[in-house]
């Protein structure tokens, strides 16, 4: 039976970051996996990706963000991270979230099973980021969702997005940021439904974001700051040599990804890590769009997951045909 035991971890200026740990008493554990969610959303939405990991013997941590979900419930702090340096914050959140992780799965004494993390879009962005950042907590894998290495017009959007910090202050609406930011990815979508038919082409989901106020608020004008920080970060250098050699990399892509530049943005990040001597094995899902884990397929992407999570104990001589779906670009050290 999968359970949910809610956690709540304390940053260090005393925000408190809600979020669970769900697993299946019944199953022996496998892997421990920490989720770090995406930009306008929250860990509800992992829910039935969750199920299926949890019965599959995966130990899955999942946390709202600083602005997101049940730890920002306030209109004022929706989308909101810190007046200056928010992506610095968002990174000391996610090392006091590992901290506080590895604990709890210390304590149950199953510090011996690998630890994964995986980041979807902003999410990959932090996790990336974390990643470079000189932290020493043993990661045995990450898998990056949503994902890019390319700038593209990230460079304007900064610049836009700290004028209107300094002029209107950090908690104003970043309306126009938004129209600029979100407005291209429909250009290739037809036909045009909603907004947010990029997300997916699963029509359902699509329709439960838009009637979510928990992703519908808008980002302020200092949130898209730091999660333009975040992407500039990754996309000016290669700095993948920080991250131990040891740590297996996994790159999940829709071809019809706009954040991803339609696959060009996943296989630059492949590159990067092939560049830097690591494991990594990029899978990109034909007509898939932004959000592969609510895709139409996405039965076949949950288990292309799993693979990989249970593989990271087997350790197999070979990683040719590791995803139940088939191979993807596969690249050896």
């Amino acid at each position: 039976m999968v359970t949910d035991k809610h956690m709540v971890v304390v940053t260090d200026d005393d925000l408190s970051i809600r979020g669970l740990c769900r697993y299946d008493d019944d199953v022996e554990a496998k892997t421990n996996l920490l989720i770090v969610h995406g930009m306008l959303e929250h860990i509800k939405r992992y829910r039935d990706l969750t199920k299926y990991l949890a019965e599959s013997g995966i130990r899955v941590y999942m946390f709202d963000l600083r602005g997101h979900g049940d730890t920002d419930i306030l209109d004022d702090r929706r989308g909101y991270f810190a007046d200056r340096n928010g992506d610095e914050r968002l990174l000391s959140d996610l090392d006091s979230i590992i901290n506080f992780v590895k604990a709890d799965f210390e304590k149950e004494k199953l510090e011996d099973l690998p630890f994964v993390i995986l980041g979807h879009s902003m999410g990959s962005f932090i996790v990336h980021n974390y990643m470079i950042s000189g932290h020493e907590h043993k990661v045995d894998a990450i898998v990056l969702s949503g994902s890019t290495a390319l700038k593209g017009a990230v460079e304007f959007g900064h610049k836009l997005a700290s004028i209107q910090t300094r002029l209107l202050g950090p908690h104003s609406e970043g309306r126009l940021l938004t129209r600029l930011a979100f407005g291209p990815y429909m250009s290739k979508i037809r036909p045009k439904r909603t907004s947010n038919d990029w997300l997916t082409r699963d029509e359902d989901i699509v329709d439960r974001y838009n009637d979510d106020p928990g992703c519908t608020f808008v980002f302020t004008a200092s949130g898209f700051r730091d999660l333009f920080s975040l992407i500039l970060n990754i996309s000016r250098e290669n700095r993948t040599h920080l991250i131990p050699k040891t740590t297996k990399v996994l790159i999940i892509s829709g071809s019809e990804d706009p954040v991803g530049n339609y696959g060009a943005g996943p296989k630059q990040l492949e590159q990067f890590m092939v560049e830097t001597g690591h494991d990594t094995m990029l899978k990109i899902y034909e007509g898939g769009r932004h959000e592969m884990f609510n895709e139409i397929n996405r039965k076949d992407v949950y288990a292309d997951l799993l693979e990989f999570l249970l593989r990271l104990s087997e350790n197999p001589a070979s990683r040719e045909g590791a995803l139940a779906s088939g191979p993807g670009e596969i690249l050896k050290e």
